[in-house]
């Protein structure tokens, strides 16, 4: 509250503050209430910043996820379709952050029982990925992750496998990556 009487509804730092508690919430399977965060902080964020900002798209994101979370995917259709269309425009189509859209597609189509059509949209966000991203970034990490559950849950074994396996591998180079940092003192804990 002091952040937004003190800056307002739009500033950054006002939505960087409400999306830590939106995702607090979150994190204590509170969906409704980060749904209700995330959703008046996407609305700032367009008002104030624009569309097609950086943080009003990831705000979107956000309620997107949460909408899921909450039970809700059908709410979630027509948000995640516009936050694509200007993420794409915005960053490009071989940029992580798209790739973000194209995951979030496909755990929408996964919720639904579309299994195909989510398995097309993580393999091309993990072809972008792995142009784009390093092998031990978390979106990655995640995308396969979800990628690998519905290749499984296609019949695709070895697919499926490939996947987790090179998954569980990067997560620990990741962890052992954190573990040296900690250790030298470059990482907070």
């Amino acid at each position: 509250k002091l952040s937004q009487a003190a800056l307002g509804d739009a500033h950054p730092e006002t939505l960087k503050v409400s999306q830590a508690l939106a995702g607090l919430y979150q994190s204590q399977a509170k969906f409704d209430q980060a749904t209700r965060v995330y959703q008046a902080a996407a609305k700032a964020a367009v008002a104030g910043l624009g569309a097609e900002h950086p943080q009003t798209l990831a705000l979107q994101l956000a309620v997107v996820r949460s909408q899921i979370n909450a039970g809700r995917p059908k709410d979630a259709g027509a948000l995640l379709d516009a936050t694509c269309v200007a993420s794409r425009k915005v960053y490009g189509e071989a940029h992580g952050e798209f790739s973000r859209c194209l995951a979030q597609h496909g755990a929408l189509k996964r919720q639904h029982g579309e299994y195909n059509t989510a398995a097309r949209l993580y393999d091309q966000a993990l072809a972008i990925q792995k142009l784009a991203l390093a092998p031990t970034d978390p979106l990655g990490l995640a995308t396969r992750v979800d990628a690998g559950a519905v290749y499984h849950r296609q019949g695709r074994l070895a697919e499926a496998q490939e996947v987790l396996e090179g998954a569980v591998r990067d997560a620990g180079a990741a962890n052992d990556i954190a573990a040296q940092l900690s250790a030298k003192g470059d990482l907070a804990d």
